[in-house]
């Protein structure tokens, strides 16, 4: 049966999101389209989900092209965890952050996704890596062998571009796309208006009382602009980072998420690792908020 791969995220709406994102990142219409329309039809009913890759060759060309990814590549497990974690010790912990604080403003995916991503592997090295992936749990994205696996990026970027709230930070070869995107890109100070959202949401936790769940901490950063997920995600980020710590210290070793524990109710259940066991009584990290934002405070 032929694809219809062209025929998906073709609508005025589906193309209005499109145009506004790829101005946002100063990128190519059609190449965020591709993107689009490798993961998800946004144009059917319930935005549907595009389990097998069927992104022609020639749309694949046109992505690298463009330079929104690299080509494919072959890689051991092994090589690819020496490689990001070279990638990770090259960025500049700054920049992130500059960059995530410029998201709550400006809602860009890329600068939103990197500081969860970041935080994630903070504690790494190569060696504890390896030793992460040789264990019964592993490293996630990644089998413990010696064997070259391929690496497709247009579909592990479509994540971090256009759904950051539905990326697996925790992914090793998503991280390395990510890390490696994110050296190439020029980040700036982030605005005032910027910086006000996140001292405002900030002091807004701060506020909480100590009988403060989940759905309090929610509410309590309607100033962000998007949506429930959106909101729930950046708080997700807080936890990576410290700055909502509800256990020990997520930054000191590697955290496969899948493997940490959840609570029993549902609503919480919902919510990533650490973030789900966060309650008022937890508060906010300050120590984190200056190591991660101080420069801005």
């Amino acid at each position: 049966m032929p694809s219809d791969f062209w025929k998906r995220n073709t609508s005025p709406k589906t193309q209005k999101r499109i145009a506004k994102l790829a101005t946002l990142m100063d990128a190519d219409h059609k190449a965020i389209q591709i993107l689009f329309s490798s993961m998800w039809d946004l144009d059917s009913e319930y935005g549907m989900w595009i389990d097998q890759d069927d992104t022609p060759t020639d749309a694949v060309a046109y992505l690298v092209e463009s330079g929104l990814v690299p080509p494919s590549f072959s890689i051991t497990p092994q090589a690819l965890i020496k490689r990001l974690a070279k990638s990770h010790a090259a960025i500049k912990k700054q920049n992130v952050a500059n960059a995530f604080v410029s998201s709550l403003y400006d809602q860009r995916p890329d600068f939103r996704s990197i500081l969860g991503t970041y935080a994630c592997f903070y504690g790494c090295t190569d060696a504890s890596l390896i030793t992460a992936l040789t264990t019964k749990s592993g490293v996630t994205g990644l089998e413990n062998s010696k064997t070259k696996f391929t690496v497709s990026p247009h579909r592990d970027a479509a994540l971090r571009f256009l759904r950051s709230n539905s990326m697996e930070h925790d992914n090793a070869v998503v991280a390395l796309l990510e890390f490696e995107a994110f050296r190439r890109l020029a980040v700036s100070a982030p605005t005032d208006d910027a910086v006000r959202i996140l001292v405002d949401s900030l002091n807004a936790i701060r506020s909480l009382p100590k009988s403060a769940q989940l759905q309090d901490l929610l509410k309590s950063i309607q100033i962000i602009r998007g949506n429930k997920q959106d909101r729930r995600h950046i708080l997700e980020t807080f936890a990576y980072c410290d700055i909502l710590r509800p256990r020990t210290s997520f930054l000191k070793k590697y955290h496969r998420l899948e493997d940490c524990s959840l609570p029993n109710h549902h609503y919480k259940a919902e919510w990533m690792y650490p973030a789900c066991w966060w309650t008022g009584k937890n508060g906010v990290n300050e120590k984190a908020v200056e190591m991660w934002f101080g420069h801005l405070l």
